[in-house]
């Protein structure tokens, strides 16, 4: 049985209630995850200033600023600062209900608001990644 949490204009949260699954449609993108994958998903895209990197890679030739590489493979999620805070607006909606407290995920992987500092270089003309990887296997 699947069930919407929320959605937007810009995009939806499903739940796959046997499996525990989300997929979270955005723009062109869908992701399937895990509670897990999606707890990481989420605490990742609030940490991200989108103004700060806008700014610092202001010289880059990707009209997208805010780039987020997904581990492991070679794509990453483009944004600018106006679809950054549509993602968050999404996510943000979501009832918590759905994101219990889940003691393990938050012992393992121990989420801190300092765990992910910005970098303190630019390379002119080269993008600078947001310094998160996602991970979707």
């Amino acid at each position: 049985m699947d069930t919407r949490l929320y959605s937007t204009d810009k995009g939806q949260v499903i739940r796959k209630i046997p499996e525990n699954e989300f997929i979270l449609e955005f723009g062109n993108l869908s992701w399937r995850l895990s509670l897990f994958q999606f707890k990481m998903l989420i605490s990742f895209i609030k940490r991200i200033d989108g103004e700060y990197y806008e700014d610092l890679n202001k010289s880059s030739f990707y009209r997208r600023k805010i780039r987020i590489p997904i581990k492991g493979t070679n794509l990453s999620i483009l944004l600018n600062q106006e679809e950054l805070q549509d993602l968050k607006k999404l996510l943000d909606g979501i009832p918590k209900a759905h994101l219990a407290q889940d003691d393990l995920f938050d012992n393992l992987y121990n989420i801190s608001e300092n765990r992910y500092d910005r970098p303190d270089y630019f390379h002119k003309g080269k993008l600078i990644d947001v310094p998160i990887q996602f991970h979707l296997n």
